[in-house]
């Protein structure tokens, strides 16, 4: 073999520094690091890095993305309008809210087909975590920071003391931890209780039409007014309200499925000209908290130049007066409206069409003055002007749909050998008009050798009210209310 020539220069070799990351890494496998480790290293990924070591490899170095960056940029912001409203964009029945709203941006629907989120999550795992912006830019110093050190292949992953923050709890978690005092508490922290047109309740409640249709129709066993209409009221603590809404379901066979594009059509026009205030909170009640699942509404919140929280009520009575005082107050005007107002109409009823029962319920609720209950019931609950020991109080519910109180169920203490009994005369043979006289013997027997204090007192049935007393309940209502 013939020496080289003195002229021919020597072939230099490439620094790692000239090297992209993933040579580095292909570099270092082959120095006796292992595949995993070199990816973690060099911050490659592990499979691009395994198919270029066999030659399999086609020079691109991962599968193409499903979203553009743009269209990536679309949907982070998407996010992060649902995360300030108070939505978890973590969880499956808020995916698609975001998914309409980032359609709406220009993002092609035919790209949420197959799940999405995981890769959007795993790209960018700081915004699974619903933390605060500080938070999140906190947190990003301390990745890239961590990446940085991570690039030495002589520092081990064990020795290194990362400097990633926990991050901080986010408003939606706090809100599913809080009771209602707390919560309240958060918000009045936050100045979001300090302007009575920013504090607004939206709560469901029930209408019975037997009464219209008996009246105004002559029929009261039409068929479907034995079900009572779902009417959402929508009022805040300066005592401004919107028209009341009627709910249809959008399946007949799955009646708590509601329909509320109607409302979110009544939103748009009425609800979010009156926000006038800067930080604004939605209490929905249990039966109204879909509202938070529906695009549109969402949509609407999430345009408006106001800064809004859009909550379920907080755990305890708050949610249950709130829900009875709308029923009560509506169920009440709605009486008065169909003993005063002259209605006329010659159409003869039938299933699923509510006629003009729908206009004749928005007068109701408008004709009357309405303001001043809707104030004290804002005073009462503790949330305008804030009281904190009014809110953790249990406050006793005013019970005005039938305008009494039920009668307790009576609980016995051995149900578990009254029922034993009654299967071993069923196993006898006994039918139950042959076992009943025994097992009531039985029940008295068991009663009589009960302890001092775990005998029951016989509850009084209630004395039934006369049409008199009922007339002048409805006569007082009013007067005792505003």
């Amino acid at each position: 073999m013939d020496p080289p020539k003195d002229d021919q220069e020597p072939m230099e070799e490439e620094s790692d520094e000239e090297l992209s990351p993933i040579e580095q890494a292909m570099k270092a496998v082959r120095s006796g690091m292992s595949q995993n480790k070199a990816a973690k290293t060099f911050n490659v990924c592990r499979a691009t890095l395994a198919n270029k070591l066999k030659g399999r490899h086609l020079g691109r170095w991962g599968g193409q993305c499903r979203f553009d960056p743009p269209e990536e940029l679309i949907l982070l912001e998407a996010m992060k309008q649902c995360r300030a409203l108070g939505l978890q964009i973590n969880r499956q029945k808020n995916i698609k809210v975001v998914e309409k709203m980032a359609a709406s941006k220009g993002v092609d629907p035919a790209k949420f087909e197959t799940p999405w989120l995981r890769g959007i999550l795993r790209r960018y795992p700081l915004e699974g975590l619903d933390s605060t912006a500080s938070d999140k830019e906190e947190d990003a110093e301390a990745v890239a920071e961590a990446s940085v050190q991570m690039t030495d292949a002589s520092i081990s992953i064990a020795d290194m003391n990362l400097p990633l923050s926990k991050p901080k709890p986010s408003f939606a978690d706090l809100q599913a931890e809080l009771c209602g005092a707390e919560l309240m508490k958060e918000l009045h922290g936050g100045g979001f209780l300090e302007d009575p047109q920013g504090l607004w309740v939206i709560v469901e409640s029930l209408i019975s039409v037997k009464g219209y249709y008996r009246k105004y129709y002559g029929a009261s066993n039409t068929p479907g007014s034995e079900k009572p209409l779902r009417v959402l009221v929508c009022c805040n603590a300066s005592g401004s309200f919107l028209p009341p809404c009627v709910l249809v379901p959008k399946d007949l066979n799955d009646p708590e499925n509601r329909n509320f594009e109607q409302f979110s059509q009544l939103a748009r026009q009425h609800l979010f000209p009156l926000l006038s205030a800067q930080k604004n909170v939605i209490l929905l009640d249990r039966a109204a908290t879909q509202l938070r699942r529906e695009p549109d509404f969402v949509m609407a919140c999430s345009e408006s130049d106001k800064e809004i929280k859009l909550l379920p009520f907080p755990r305890g009575k708050i949610s249950q007066n709130w829900s009875v005082k709308a029923a009560a107050v509506l169920n009440k005007c709605w009486c008065i409206y169909l003993k005063t107002a002259y209605i006329h109409s010659d159409a003869q009823p039938n299933e699923g069409n509510l006629y003009d029962v729908v206009e004749h319920l928005k007068k109701a609720w408008t004709k009357l003055p309405l303001k001043k209950v809707i104030q004290t019931a804002f005073e009462k609950t503790g949330l305008y002007p804030y009281k904190p020991e009014a809110l953790a109080e249990t406050v006793e519910a005013k019970v005005l749909v039938t305008g009494r109180l039920k009668a307790a169920v009576r609980r016995l203490p051995h149900k578990q050998k009254r029922a034993a009994v009654r299967q071993l005369l069923t196993d006898m043979g006994l039918t139950k008009e042959q076992y009943l006289p025994i097992m009531n013997s039985i029940r008295r027997h068991l009663d009589a050798n009960l302890p001092e204090g775990q005998r029951l007192t016989r509850v009084k049935p209630l004395p039934k009210r006369t049409k008199e007393q009922i007339a002048a309940e409805e006569a007082t209502f009013l007067e005792e209310e505003i």
